[in-house]
């Protein structure tokens, strides 16, 4: 699944770059958290996000930064499940719109990891604008895909929080 959470990470990120003003950095690290988004299955599938965090935050990564490991395991830990009220505290205010915009980018590449193993993604719009972002789908996909749907209502609810409007039609 690594290949296809890269492949939509790709698609947000191209999407969403200019209008979020996000960098070819930026990309590379979300390219790193597409591809090892999931090294924590090796210990458990129960909240592997966690286990794939402290890997990433303790490993020995040649080539990475010590900032640049910790944010790739903040966006680790952060890219399933909820957010507490805590979640960016170890964040500088400088780099939080930065941090939610990777964040929601990867969160919404990993909704439709399941789909593609199936069938083609359909072409859908991705309009992106100062904490926002709207996805336009076909006509009828949204139905035919209520497994999609619900993890994308349920983002919307989880961005929202961290101040990220989702608008999904």
């Amino acid at each position: 699944t690594a290949d296809i959470v890269e492949r939509r990470a790709r698609t947000f990120y191209m999407a969403t770059h200019q209008s979020w003003k996000l960098t070819n950095d930026d990309w590379e690290l979300l390219h790193w958290l597409a591809r090892t988004h999931e090294i924590g299955m090796a210990i458990s599938h129960k909240h592997f996000n966690r286990h794939t965090a402290y890997l990433l935050r303790h490993a020995d990564l040649p080539g990475f930064s010590q900032d640049e490991q910790e944010l790739l395991a903040v966006l680790a830990l952060g890219h399933r499940g909820k957010l507490g009220a805590d979640f960016f505290a170890a964040t500088a205010d400088a780099d939080l719109t930065r941090v939610m915009y990777l964040l929601a980018i990867m969160r919404l590449a990993s909704c439709f990891k399941y789909v593609e193993k199936l069938e083609q993604l359909p072409d859908f719009s991705i309009a992106a604008k100062e904490k926002s972002l709207t996805l336009d789908f076909p006509k009828g996909w949204l139905e035919d895909h209520p497994l999609t749907a619900h993890a994308l209502e349920s983002e919307k609810v989880v961005l929202g929080k961290v101040g990220l409007k989702l608008s999904i039609s």
